[in-house]
């Protein structure tokens, strides 16, 4: 837990600085994410990242693009994209990290519709032992409604 302590605000900081720079990533997932020996986490692979208006509450439509089982309902659907479709691979990143598997599993078309029901086993529920903050934080950043899920300022759990 020390580890992700440490690490985590750092990835919410650099997400938040490629939102802040007018960008949305589109591939977060935890290839995309290195850490170094003395604990530095950088956000890799800005191949798929697309430009974002920062005024621009609703996003705009795009073909999906990224890696499936990371995208946000919207993003597999094609939708408007915000930084809130960025928070949400963050939130199934996170998830895997702690309980070492993915939240949803199957076809495509099920894994969207267990995504918009938000149908998943809690961290919590899978081990018991974590902390209930990282338990929070995995639910509201998988939440299906974009708007509910928190951005850089309530991404980074507090201790």
């Amino acid at each position: 837990m020390a580890r992700l302590d440490a690490a985590l605000p750092q990835l919410v900081a650099g997400i938040a600085a490629v939102h802040a720079a007018g960008r949305l990533h589109r591939d977060i997932k935890p290839s995309n994410v290195m850490v170094s020996h003395d604990g530095r986490v950088v956000l890799l692979d800005f191949g798929l990242a697309a430009r974002w208006d920062v005024n621009d509450t609703t996003g705009s439509a795009s073909a999906p693009v990224g890696t499936g089982v990371y995208m946000s309902p919207e993003q597999a659907q094609g939708l408007a994209l915000t930084p809130a479709s960025d928070w949400y691979a963050l939130g199934v990143v996170l998830y895997e990290a702690l309980t070492g598997a993915l939240p949803f599993t199957g076809t495509r078309d099920e894994v969207l519709a267990l995504q918009r029901a938000a149908r998943f086993a809690s961290p919590a529920e899978m081990h018991p032992a974590l902390p209930r903050r990282y338990d929070e934080l995995v639910r509201a950043l998988l939440h299906p409604d974009p708007a509910r899920r928190p951005d850089a300022r309530g991404a980074a759990p507090s201790a």
